[in-house]
């Protein structure tokens, strides 16, 4: 058995390999601003991506509730504080309760996997523990750039991962 975090983001359900999220926090009112912040501001040891807008280019996503993660890819190469919607539960699951990807948009089935079946008919997509972010196809990066975010002060410094640069 084989532990996942479960999320919401818009109208997906994502499961995160346990072993791939280093930590779990939710993010208050104002922690997630635009990415137009001076550099000087803030400069987060890793990327900051908003998977709602990764998800659904343009949309405006609800900021004053949602939940961060910190993603670790299975090599240690990549890393990225993700920001869902919610963190809905831990699921276990081995790897015969998972089965091939539904047909879906190329931007998600490009990130996932696999998926596990919910028992009112609709799927959670497993994200990859080797997916890069930034993504590598050109319009893939573009959507990465576009879902790029900053956190508040605030936000950044109750995370020791993302303090600002002292220096």
């Amino acid at each position: 058995m084989s532990e996942h975090v479960a999320t919401r983001c818009l109208n997906y359900r994502l499961l995160f390999p346990g072993r791939s999220i280093h930590s779990i926090c939710a993010l208050e009112r104002g922690a997630v601003l635009p990415r137009q912040i001076p550099r000087k501001q803030i400069r987060p040891a890793l990327p900051v991506v908003d998977v709602r807008k990764l998800l659904q280019p343009g949309c405006s996503p609800n900021t004053d509730s949602c939940a961060g993660l910190h993603w670790l890819s299975d090599d240690g190469e990549y890393s990225a504080f993700l920001i869902v919607d919610a963190v809905e539960q831990i699921v276990h699951c081995d790897d015969s309760s998972l089965c091939p990807l539904p047909a879906l948009p190329r931007r998600i089935s490009n990130l996932c996997d696999l998926a596990l079946r919910i028992p009112d008919g609709t799927f959670s997509v497993r994200v990859r523990t080797s997916a890069h972010w930034p993504m590598q196809d050109r319009s893939q990066k573009r959507d990465f750039l576009n879902a790029l975010v900053a956190l508040s002060r605030e936000a950044a410094e109750n995370i020791s991962d993302l303090s600002p640069d002292k220096s």
